[in-house]
């Protein structure tokens, strides 16, 4: 009787799979995804013989990685002045850890708390592209149409841009302004500029290919991009913390002379611009919105689907144990998510397969998530910086700790394309 069982669930997943195959859209061969890297069938294992990894590791061996990936973030921490960072880590599709480093002033009570939001920076896109794909499972869109299909103001010669191309970064566009206050404004000022290169053409991560993917959204289902992130995508995942920047003011306290004289001195409290134009007596909803909107500038609302998303560890574990377990609520096609990858760098070494996404952005907030599929293994650091500390390479650092914390093969790793835009940096 257990054999048979065994075959009618083998049977029923094969034909559950051909099906799946069948109906699935075509992505672009051009795409900059695992796909082209000639390394997407060893993300998606054909028997249970691709163990991971991590699946026979001792007790003592998960200890020592512990310990490892510890020193690890306390020499990051000293290095570049980085005064409170949360950690995450996934091991065979479990949490194993996730903690809170250092001493932020800014959280209630100055602890940080492993459940604390960071500003996400680029990795919002990871989250916007997912909205993307679940619209074009639902048939609304196609990877194919043209932009100009949602958004038929836009500058002539961007109209041919595929929602592909801007998924991969493939667009050739510019990046906004960051002065721009509005989405109509940000493409009036850029529409004369020259574009790096045709569409499809080559790859560079423009922001902007995610704010126009963003506008997408909301014209494509009538509801504003936050409204659909909340119910379609953020539900799914079940992420409980992640959203816009107003969670932070859920976490963040203001300073104590905020609350008693309304005067602050934010170079202080909260390693921001300084700010003494607070007067008289003020609310601590007030003050908050103040932080905000501090810890937040140079992120307009309309870029928000591009790098102003704001989550904490254990939502991007959950992402990680998603994509490793290839169980993507609303995406049946785990198989053509990995192939396009959006919002991630895809890099490969050997017969490994790595899945990052990191930035900075705002009043110097870091993020770093990584996802091994095929040991079903995640990294994420969330953090912010002091004022004044130096820009560094946020992926040579992530890439540092890969190789001697997850023993993942670097020196031998291809990526595809360049992981960054130019203006991914923390403003200071």
């Amino acid at each position: 009787m257990r054999l048979s069982n065994a075959l009618f669930v083998v049977t029923l997943a094969l034909l559950l799979v051909l099906v799946g195959a069948a109906s699935s859209e075509q992505f672009d061969s051009r795409t900059f995804g695992l796909w082209e890297l000639g390394v997407l069938r060893t993300v998606v294992p054909d028997d249970q013989d691709n163990h991971s990894k991590s699946s026979s590791i001792s007790q003592q061996e998960q200890k020592e990685l512990r310990d490892d990936l510890d020193s690890a973030i306390r020499e990051l921490m000293a290095r570049h002045r980085i005064p409170s960072l949360t950690v995450g880590l996934l091991d065979n599709g479990k949490v194993t850890l996730q903690k809170a480093y250092g001493h932020d002033p800014l959280y209630t009570f100055g602890q940080n708390n492993s459940s604390n939001p960071y500003l996400l920076g680029a990795v919002s896109q990871v989250l916007t592209g997912y909205g993307i794909l679940l619209l074009k499972g639902e048939g609304r869109l196609s990877l194919s149409d043209p932009v100009s299909k949602f958004l038929p103001n836009l500058p002539e010669a961007w109209r041919s841009i595929t929602i592909e191309e801007l998924l991969a970064h493939r667009s050739g566009l510019p990046d906004f302004p960051p002065d721009a206050k509005s989405f109509s404004a940000a493409v009036e000022a850029t529409a004369g500029k020259p574009v790096r290169f045709a569409p499809g053409g080559g790859r560079f991560s423009a922001y902007s290919d995610y704010d126009i993917l963003g506008q997408v959204i909301e014209r494509l289902t009538g509801r504003s991009y936050f409204k659909f992130m909340e119910a379609e995508v953020f539900k799914r995942l079940k992420l409980s913390l992640t959203g816009d920047p107003t969670l932070l003011l859920f976490r963040y306290a203001p300073p104590e002379d905020v609350r008693t004289t309304g005067e602050a001195n934010l170079t202080r409290n909260m390693g921001q611009v300084a700010s003494n134009t607070l007067s008289g007596r003020r609310t601590d909803s007030d003050a908050r919105v103040d932080m905000i909107r501090l810890m937040t500038r140079g992120i307009p609302e309309y870029s928000i689907p591009s790098k102003g998303l704001v989550g904490n560890a254990g939502d991007m574990l959950k992402i990680a144990a998603a994509i490793g377990s290839g169980s993507l609520p609303g995406i049946p096609d785990g198989r053509g998510y990995l192939q396009l990858a959006p919002g991630w760098l895809a890099c490969h070494a050997g017969n490994e397969v790595l899945l990052t996404a990191h930035g900075m952005a705002g009043g110097g907030f870091l993020a770093v998530v990584d996802v091994i599929p095929t040991q079903k293994t995640g990294l994420v650091l969330l953090g912010k910086l002091e004022p004044g500390s130096e820009i560094f390479d946020l992926r040579e650092e992530n890439e540092e700790i890969l190789d001697k914390v997850l023993a993942f093969p670097v020196s031998e790793m291809t990526c595809a394309g360049q992981p960054t835009s130019d203006e991914d940096a923390p403003e200071n």
